[in-house]
Order: C-alpha cells, then structure tokens, then sequence
C-alpha cells in the first residue's frame, strides 16, 4: 500500500536534493558496482551451503507439494520456469521507460504485468527529480513541498503499519505449525539454519570486512548504530517493509545526508533478488 508513493517521493527528493545532477551518475554508478559486487558474493554464499548441506533433502513429495500450496498462490511457477520465460536484455531496457507510469505503478508487483514495473516507475521518478533540479522556481518548491509531506504521511503509515509486525509473524509461524506439523518444520528448521548460517557469513564476514578496510569504520560500532534496522529486516524479512526504517535510522544514527540515503536505498533495494532465490 505504501512503498509506491514511497519510492517515488524519496527518489525524487533524493535526486531533487543532490543539486547538482551531475552527482547523480557517480553515486548511481557506485550504487551499481557496490550491488553486483555484494549480491554476488551473497549468491555464490548461497548456491555453495545449500549443495553442501542439501536441507530439503528427506521432504517427501506430499509434504512438499503441501508446502508449495500454503506459501504460494495458484499462480506461483518454479525458479527455473520463470528464468525460461524472462525478457530478453533489449526489451528490459525499452520498458525502463514507462509508457504510462501510472500503469506501471498499478501493475508495479503483478506478476502477470507486461510492462516494465516497479523499475519503470522508478525511472520515472529519477526524471521527476532531475527536472525538479533543473527548473528551481517558486511554482516548483510548491510541488516539491508536496513530495515531501507526501513523504512524511507514507512514512508514518508504515510506522503504524510496523507495530503489528510482530503478531502477524506469530500468527504465520503458529498457522504453518498447525496446518503442517512437526515432521515439515524439522525439514525448515534445517533450512532456516542453513539460510542463518548464510546470513551470519554474509553480515558478520563480507560487510564487516568492507566496513573495516573500505570505508574504514569499526564494523561493531556500525552495527550497533543500526541494530533497529537488522532487528526489523530479520523480523519481516522484508526489504520493502524495512525502508522507512533504514532511512530514518541512515539518517539520524549514520548522520548520512538525505538526500544520498533516500537514493541509495530505494536503488539498492530494488534490484535485490527475490528472498527465495538468494540471501
């Protein structure tokens, strides 16, 4: 309900706020190797503890196909499927440019829409943010007052949104125990381990190591700094949900600039893969 409105108005904000447009290219580009980088360490962490430990190993086949039926919908197709019927390179890049952002924003987490989604309305909202840049004027501080009470509201509705976090997680938890029994939460509890395990290397190994040799920051301090943010991202295991929270605490802990956070996140969240299919 609210991360639409909320990647648009932070990313034009973001962008509007650099002043300089030509700022934009060197973070993005930064932005971009950084993700390449850190993703794919997270996928080769990923692929190499699940064909070491095999944790699905020991399902049977009924107890998987009740399984798929109670996390998925009657629409969910397999990884490999959905790869088979992806879009070729030069028709991603054409539906980067939405022909109606509107449309775009509609269709942004349907699986089912053609067009270019979620990162057509971002793209969208970057050349909002590069126009409002280029045309300061009184007329445009009008609208850009706008995009940030706009900002303000979706972030309080996620705020309110994020108390009853933790009882819709229970509630999950206590429904997939109920309806599937002990017998299929051993099997993903061995899962869950593998995918701890993963998340512990990745944290506590990779970043660390960039915080302490790269940006030259005691990883344990840094992280102690934004505890709130791994606490709700563990908790919902949900980037969207976690966004506000990354951004506020970005902001008022790290002391990073607004203007840079609210880009950077909403580009790095976004093109991260798909929970089940990497770190």
């Amino acid at each position: 309900m609210a991360v639409i409105p909320l990647i648009f108005s932070a990313l034009a904000l973001g962008v509007a706020e650099l002043g300089d447009v030509r700022q934009l290219g060197r973070i993005g580009l930064k932005t971009l190797g950084y993700t390449l980088i850190v993703t794919t360490i997270s996928v080769i962490i990923g692929i190499t503890l699940v064909n070491l430990v095999q944790p699905g190993v020991g399902l049977s086949e009924s107890d998987r196909l009740a399984l798929q039926g109670t996390i998925s919908t009657n629409r969910w197709k397999p990884p490999w499927q959905k790869a088979a019927q992806a879009k070729s390179i030069v028709q991603t890049l054409l539906e980067l440019i939405p022909k109606n952002p509107l449309a775009d924003a509609v269709g942004a987490f349907d699986e089912n829409y053609q067009g270019g989604g979620i990162l057509a309305l971002m793209v969208f909202s970057l050349f909002v943010g590069i126009a409002l840049a280029l045309a300061r004027s009184e007329r445009t501080q009008v609208f850009e007052q706008w995009l940030q009470g706009l900002y303000d509201i979706v972030m309080k509705i996620i705020a309110i949104g994020m108390k009853l976090a933790p009882y819709g997680v229970a509630c999950l938890v206590f429904s997939m125990v109920a309806r599937l029994g002990l017998e299929v939460v051993i099997i993903l509890g061995k899962y869950i381990a593998v995918v701890l395990v993963g998340l512990a290397l990745h944290m506590f190994g990779v970043y660390s190591l960039l915080l302490k040799f790269l940006i030259k920051v005691n990883p344990w301090t840094f992280f102690g700094r934004i505890q709130e943010v791994i606490l709700t991202a563990f908790s919902t295991s949900s980037s969207n949900v976690t966004l506000p929270t990354a951004l506020r605490v970005t902001e008022e802990n790290l002391k990073v600039p607004r203007r840079i956070s609210n880009f950077v996140f909403d580009a790095w969240i976004h093109r991260q893969p798909k929970r089940h299919g990497a770190l």
